[in-house]
């Protein structure tokens, strides 16, 4: 079964990255404030510490906004078929 992908569809699932994006950093920031020995210690060990710290919140949130819509996009192809 093939489902069209329209515009309201595309803006929840632009919403549902945008939401795993935003949890993701804030994990991420979190995880760097709350002062996490092994976190702290490879950040503070490298070479561009700055650079170590934008890669790490970069992966985090991408990976979270991965999932976000991956689920988003099941639940709304599964609310679609019940209908």
């Amino acid at each position: 079964m093939r489902h069209r992908i329209q515009g309201p569809f595309l803006l929840k699932l632009a919403g549902h990255l945008a939401m795993g994006a935003m949890l993701g950093t804030a994990l991420a920031l979190a995880l760097i404030m709350t002062d996490t020995d092994r976190i702290i210690e490879m950040i503070v060990s490298s070479v561009q510490p700055r650079m170590t710290t934008l890669v790490f919140v970069g992966v985090l949130g991408s990976i979270c906004a991965v999932g976000a819509t991956i689920t988003g996009l099941i639940f709304m192809l599964a609310e679609d078929d019940g209908t």
